[in-house]
């Protein structure tokens, strides 16, 4: 924790997360739901336990169907386990698109707040006026999105 953000929450008498409003926005309770659930879902599918989850399910489902101590649900070559990674595959890709359009324009938001604040800086500071600056145009990735 820094120090802005203890002398913030001793002046407001709690402690409270201080988030950029970019990050609110995306991140807090402010973001839409369907960011919350796309994000909590790339977050679970890309980590440790999903991936252990999966081989488990995926060994059992081979070791039952080979050995048949019961009739065969799946047989050899499993085509319903197939299947069944096939259709996480097909939400995965839009999930994984979603959260990358989020992440691209949280990005964005970000360095035009940044560009506004160095920009106020250079003014606030003498150093002369935002066309006098060595950044005072914006490079050409962002013209496109306005």
């Amino acid at each position: 924790m820094n120090t802005l953000q203890t002398d913030a929450e001793t002046e407001l008498g709690h402690s409270e997360e201080i988030l950029h409003p970019v990050n609110a926005r995306y991140h807090g309770q402010n973001a839409l739901p369907g960011v919350r659930l796309a994000n909590a879902i790339i977050g679970f599918m890309g980590s440790w336990p999903f991936l252990i989850i999966q081989t488990i399910i995926c060994s059992v489902w081979i070791a039952l169907n080979v050995v048949a101590w019961f009739r065969h649900f799946d047989p050899y070559p499993f085509i319903l386990l197939n299947l069944a990674f096939s259709t996480q595959a097909a939400y995965a890709a839009p999930l994984i698109l979603m959260a990358s359009n989020v992440a691209g324009a949280k990005d964005r938001e970000l360095w035009e707040s940044d560009y506004a604040t160095n920009q106020k800086a250079y003014e606030n500071r003498g150093i002369g006026t935002a066309n006098q600056s060595c950044c005072r145009t914006k490079p050409r990735a962002f013209e496109a999105v306005e």
